[in-house]
């Protein structure tokens, strides 16, 4: 993929984020439960998603690594992917569930 199909993928992901939010949150500010340092905060920690993945992404068309890395690496990015979700949907943890 060259960078107008990376740029254009994007786009589309927040196109598509965007018009979950909207459902999530018909009013708005109104009905948005974060503080506005709280929302920054999670912006930020998207953003470092997508550009961690695009940069495992760049980095993998140069470098020529073996099979156990390259899922290794991928592994870690899922890790790291489901830990981010479970803290924004679940900020005060898990305990509360498991009991």
């Amino acid at each position: 993929m060259n960078l107008a199909n990376w740029i254009f993928v994007i786009f589309f992901i927040i196109f598509i984020i965007l018009i979950v939010i909207g459902i999530w949150f018909p009013r708005g500010k109104k009905d948005w439960p974060l503080s506005p340092r709280s929302t920054v905060y999670l912006i930020i920690s998207g953003l470092f998603l997508v550009l961690l993945i695009i940069l495992i992404n760049i980095v993998s068309q140069y470098i020529n690594w073996s099979g156990f890395i390259t899922t290794s690496i991928y592994f870690a990015v899922v890790i790291f992917a489901l830990l981010t979700l479970l803290g924004l949907f679940f900020p005060e943890g898990l305990k509360q569930y498991l009991n």
